[in-house]
């Protein structure tokens, strides 16, 4: 039998009024997290919740199975949903996650020399943190020597993780992560930007 931590029913707290972040509890109802909403992005890999916090360690949340995972995971993008409807702007909610660099297609870089430009889409936003790419919902390492990394240039100039900018290209190295990119994967980049 599977070992879980997290239970559909008792993880998240419903938000109240007044309420400026998501509180987890584990399955004992005890509290682990409490979470800034609009700094967060969540996703499902298995049976575990992935919640991606800026500036902060990920935090992961073990669920039965797959469906339950699934659903914890509409759960809080409702609750995110609830409370970004009802928090006064601060500073830090003056920040959202872009939705320009979504379900990109990839290019496919075949058996090519690392390098190659994995996706016809730059950055298209000005991005105010790190440049988090996942490819089919999975992250990847960014970096000149890693997995992948950004260039405004066609490969020329290798951005560090901290240095990708607006119009910058992905270019992928193969022969680091082991497998190339193809036409029907699925690329999002993740980051923050200013609200509009």
């Amino acid at each position: 039998m599977a070992v879980y931590s997290y239970t559909l029913d008792t993880f998240l707290a419903t938000p109240a009024a007044g309420d400026t972040k998501l509180r987890i509890y584990d399955k004992n109802r005890v509290l682990k997290y409490t979470i800034t909403p609009e700094l967060s992005y969540f996703f499902v890999k298995n049976n575990l919740v992935i919640i991606k916090q800026e500036n902060q360690a990920d935090i992961v949340l073990n669920f039965e199975d797959n469906s339950t995972a699934i659903k914890a995971l509409s759960k809080l993008n409702e609750a995110k949903r609830i409370l970004a409807e009802h928090i006064t702007p601060s500073p830090a909610s003056e920040l959202t996650f872009s939705v320009a660099n979504l379900n990109m297609s990839g290019v496919s870089t075949g058996t090519h020399l690392d390098g190659d430009l994995a996706c016809e889409s730059p950055i298209g936003e000005t991005p105010v943190s790190n440049v988090r790419v996942f490819i089919n919902g999975a992250e990847v390492n960014i970096g000149a020597d890693l997995d992948c990394f950004f260039s405004p240039d066609g490969g020329t100039t290798k951005r560090s993780i901290l240095g990708a900018q607006k119009g910058d290209f992905l270019h992928w190295n193969g022969s680091v992560i082991g497998y190339q990119i193809d036409d029907i994967d699925s690329i999002d980049f993740v980051y923050l930007v200013h609200k509009s």
